[in-house]
């Protein structure tokens, strides 16, 4: 089985504070096209192993529900600082347009093996581990994809304290790049998928098929969703609007490694040291 923690989001608070401090006493600079950027920097992946006592089971555990006997504990984290050009009419109003939005990405990966566990329990957890570096490996599009579209867009502010309103119009930026970055990796369904084919290791099908197969799947339907979503989008929701802010004062790479073509990249994701 897998766990996947949500993908977590912290503005640095003072990058943030910095950014600011600097635009707002440049208030009066016209913006240039290479200001303009979104920088996404990925940290490598880090892939670490804890084996336990089931009759003694450790706090900190991820909960295994049966038949579940180990856990493979995937940690999607994406750090966002946001920054913009403030332009500041009186004392209590200002438009913040977006020009600087910096991503940092990173994947933990826990695998939690019982002790004495057996050579199918393992292998089946590491399945789970090639999922999640499969994903990871091309994360930076995914949030590059995102963030791109908030580089222009201006928020409106009006409060009688702008610093902090600005501080936390930004925050709310960077918590949604976030939440849609999530949604752009579609790492636990997929997970969901590899369980359900292997019926959790019980079924005898070689672990990169399974791997193949749920990724495969899980492509294929988000495929026949997408022209239905961007339909909906057309018909039911406008073009993006500028926002208004009213705020109140303060397994292994041999042959047995999965490959995907087509949709999907090749992936060989390096073994462990246990």
């Amino acid at each position: 089985m897998t766990r996947l923690t949500a993908l977590r989001f912290a503005i640095g608070q003072t990058s943030v504070k910095v950014m600011l401090t600097i635009l707002v006493l440049a208030v009066a600079a016209p913006a240039r096209a290479d200001q303009t950027k979104v920088k996404i920097t990925k940290m490598p992946g880090q892939v670490s192993y804890r084996s336990f006592d089931p009759r003694r089971p450790p706090r900190d555990l991820p909960e295994l529900k049966p038949p579940e006997i180990a856990v493979c504990a995937s940690d999607f984290l994406a750090d966002a600082a946001v920054g913009g050009q403030v332009v500041q009419p009186d004392a209590t109003h200002a438009r913040v347009t977006i020009d600087v939005v910096n991503v940092t990405l990173r994947l933990n990966i826990t695998i939690w093996l019982p002790q004495g566990a057996d050579k199918a329990t393992r292998e089946h957890e590491e399945g789970h581990r090639q999922i999640s570096e499969y994903y990871y490996r091309n994360a930076e599009i995914a949030a590059r994809r995102v963030a791109e579209p908030y580089i222009g867009r201006t928020i409106t502010i009006r409060s009688s304290n702008l610093r902090a309103a600005v501080s936390e119009a930004l925050d709310r930026v960077g918590a949604e790049i976030t939440k849609m970055y999530n949604a752009e990796i579609p790492v636990e369904t997929t997970q969901d998928r590899y369980d359900s084919i292997t019926e959790h290791s019980r079924r005898d099908i070689p672990v990169p098929s399974a791997v193949l197969q749920a990724i495969k799947e899980t492509a294929s339907v988000r495929r026949q969703r997408q022209p239905r979503e961007q339909s909906q989008r057309e018909q039911g929701q406008p073009a993006p609007q500028p926002a208004t802010t009213q705020a109140q004062a303060p397994t292994r790479r041999d042959s047995s490694e999965p490959t995907v073509n087509g949709d999907c990249c090749a992936h060989a994701s390096p073994r462990d040291n246990r």
